[in-house]
């Protein structure tokens, strides 16, 4: 098997469209932004072929919109808001999910870990080989990054 690749321009688009069909978000193309106190960061590793991690970094109005749109709910309301940065870990499991399937296919078994929720100031973002940047519904800020790791054979 050859290994995969992705780069930004592949990853933009399984992000936005996983955006799309979870929660109703729309994105488009944005500069890096600097990851904040208040930004919701989700890592999650995956095993297969490869080994790695997605890490994604959403800014704190982002997780409400996230929820709101899995859920059918209102930013605003209170059993949302409490969601919130559920809902960003769910969508990281689902866009790693998506990335998986668009690199190996259906063919190969990959295993996700569980998404961990962890402080900007520890996440391994300096790693990532490719990321994107976005901006969902031209309000929120949203950087996904990718890192594989290759085993040697």
């Amino acid at each position: 098997m050859s290994l995969p690749s992705i780069d930004a321009s592949r990853l933009h688009r399984f992000v936005a469209r996983v955006l799309e069909e979870t929660a109703f978000l729309f994105a488009s193309p944005a500069e890096p932004h600097l990851l904040d106190d208040d930004d919701v960061v989700v890592e999650l590793e995956f095993f297969g072929p490869t080994d790695g991690y997605v890490l994604v970094s959403a800014a704190k109005g982002l997780g409400p919109a996230l929820a709101a749109g899995m859920l059918g709910g209102d930013e605003g309301d209170p059993d949302v808001l409490r969601s919130a940065e559920d809902a960003v870990a769910e969508f990281t499991n689902v866009v790693t999910g998506f990335i998986l399937l668009q690199l190996y296919g259906t063919d190969v078994v990959c295993r996700l870990g569980t998404p961990k929720v962890m402080p900007a100031a520890v996440s391994r973002r300096a790693e990532l080989a490719v990321h994107t940047n976005l901006l969902v519904d031209d309000a929120h800020a949203l950087s996904v990054g990718v890192c594989v790791y290759y085993r040697e054979p």
